[in-house]
């Protein structure tokens, strides 16, 4: 076969550099609306909007396992305040799985309440997205979600306790299945209309942490932001973990 003509190469290269930038601006234009809608909300709010991260999260909540769940991570675009009496801290957050050709980036819109309580440690992650390696550790799954944790509220540490009435309890109080138990059933009634495209809910020291993927063209968040502070402040309340 004879080889192409150089016209019709540098046509072909000329294409693909069109439909690389045209893919640039179409994310730039994503991120800009993305931007303003997030300036916004903190505007009527009465939040701080920070196109970076003053927080440090990667290193400050590496307790979470969303947090340490890939490399490369990083949080943008970032509110916060207080609501309910809790500080709140909202944000995207994407890290990065594999390397070279395989790599792929995960992005999510995350909420972090700070409580003046230590909580249950909880970790629960929706079938509908790729856990990382602390969720597949779990034998128990209820519906879609994989969960782990215990009932004993303290120093936060993380624990592979497994919540589940019909496994056998090994080194673990019965009493704190059952907290772990109710805590975590709790949880589900809540949240779970938040995650119909997968994410998780994670709790660690005097923190709350919500996470669903990020969907392009949408605020990011599942629900207003107060009404997701206001039914978590009523989940603690209920199990007397605040006041």
């Amino acid at each position: 076969m004879p080889p192409l003509p150089v016209t019709i190469l540098i046509t072909m290269l000329g294409l693909m550099v069109m439909v690389g930038l045209v893919v640039l601006m179409v994310m730039s234009l994503r991120q800009g609306r993305r931007r303003a809608r997030l300036a916004k909300m903190a505007g009527e709010l009465g939040f701080r909007y920070s196109r970076e991260d003053p927080f440090d999260i990667p290193g400050r909540c590496a307790e979470f396992a969303l947090v340490t769940a890939g490399h490369s991570p990083v949080a943008a675009n970032m509110i916060s305040g207080h609501l309910e009496g809790m500080a709140v801290r909202a944000f995207d957050f994407q890290y990065e799985v594999g390397h070279s050709a395989r790599r792929m980036m995960r992005r999510y819109a995350v909420i972090l309440l700070e409580t003046e309580s230590p909580l249950p440690r909880l970790l629960m992650w929706h079938s509908g997205d790729f856990p990382p390696i602390p969720a597949r550790q779990t034998t128990h799954v209820r519906g879609p979600w994989s969960i782990i944790g215990d009932g004993k509220r303290g120093d936060g540490q993380f624990t592979t306790h497994v919540l589940a009435t019909d496994v056998p309890a090994t080194n673990v109080l019965a009493t704190d299945v059952l907290a772990a138990d109710v805590f975590a059933t709790d949880v589900l009634a809540a949240c779970t209309p938040w995650f119909a495209h997968g994410g998780c809910v994670e709790t660690a020291g005097h923190a709350i942490l919500l996470a669903t993927p990020y969907q392009p063209g949408r605020s990011g968040f599942p629900h207003p932001l107060p009404d997701i502070v206001k039914t978590v402040k009523r989940l603690l309340i209920t199990q007397e973990l605040i006041t």
